[in-house]
């Protein structure tokens, strides 16, 4: 058991040195960013497709809609 938090870096570092430690770190988070603005810029197609407006969504409009919510979650955990 690894004593120390961290998941898949911790264990990296502990296995493979310092470097392989830091590089998968920071290979988790460039996929966690990926993710998250994936995700993002899909929530709009799936809730006005839910509301049956599909057709009236353009490609410029998703991604401002995906911007606000990129602001409105990043300030919900900021606070």
């Amino acid at each position: 058991m690894i004593s120390e938090p961290g998941g898949s870096s911790a264990i990296a570092r502990r296995a493979f040195g310092d470097l392989a430690g830091f590089v998968v770190g920071w290979a988790v988070l460039l996929d966690f960013v990926v993710i998250i603005a994936l995700s993002l810029l899909f929530v709009p197609h799936y809730a006005f497709a839910a509301v049956g407006r599909l057709d009236s969504l353009s490609g410029h409009q998703d991604a401002i809609i995906a911007g606000g919510l990129v602001i409105v979650l990043g300030g919900v955990r900021l606070l």
